[in-house]
């Protein structure tokens, strides 16, 4: 069942990068922000493996693994809100990540 969350995961935030290109267009690549999104999503992405790999593999109780999840969909969605909302200026992509959050949530509380 966790490999079925991480898989859910992966889909989900490819989805949605895709449809953010098309909708709005503008990247936070192409802002001031790039260098830092770069690498706070890299350690975001790192330590989500890292906690898959060496934690939920190992677990055989389903609600921890759920809460792990939570927490680890719930900072990446509020990292990246915050990065649109700082170096987008004139977007309001961050919004639209701010709704995103709660039916990410939702999807992994219904898994």
């Amino acid at each position: 069942m966790p490999v079925t969350i991480f898989i859910v995961y992966v889909l989900y935030f490819l989805a949605e990068d895709l449809l953010k290109d098309l909708i709005f267009g503008k990247k936070l690549s192409e802002s001031n922000g790039e260098y830092i999104d770069k690498w706070g999503r890299g350690i975001l992405h790192t330590i989500s493996l890292c906690v898959f790999f060496f934690f939920i593999m190992k677990i055989q109780d389903y609600d921890t693994v759920k809460v792990t999840w939570l927490s680890i969909i719930t900072i990446a969605l509020v990292f990246q809100a915050f990065m649109e909302w700082k170096y987008l200026e004139g977007s309001k992509e961050y919004i639209m990540t701010s709704i995103i959050l709660p039916i990410s949530l939702f999807i992994v509380i219904l898994f």
